[in-house]
């Protein structure tokens, strides 16, 4: 719940975001403005949304990711009290294999 919480958080900080800058665009008078002025600026915009959305993602992944290993350890803790649960076993090399995935994204990231 946490998480979808976070991602409506995010959302709405990009709305926000372009918001004011299609704000900014309105305000500047049209006789000032030229075509090219206005590609260079949307190009630019479109770079600070993609921009903003990478440093959402990294931080939403940075989340899951301290999130997956309290629950590896939550999971090693819970084998060691039934070492014959085949379940907890399978579901612990899951947590490992997302723990793994969401490493590598994190890389990709920096």
């Amino acid at each position: 719940m946490d998480l979808k919480n976070t991602k409506i958080t995010n959302i709405l900080k990009v709305v926000i975001v372009v918001g004011s800058v299609l704000a900014a665009i309105w305000a500047i008078e049209d006789r000032y403005f030229t075509t090219a002025a206005a590609k260079e600026m949307r190009q630019q915009t479109v770079q600070t949304i993609d921009q903003l959305q990478q440093k959402i993602n990294y931080n939403a992944d940075v989340r899951l990711y301290d999130q997956l290993i309290q629950r590896k350890f939550l999971y090693k803790r819970l084998i060691v009290q039934n070492p014959d649960d085949q379940d907890l076993r399978e579901e612990y090399q899951q947590i490992l294999d997302a723990i793994k995935r969401v490493k590598e994204r994190l890389e990709r990231h920096r």
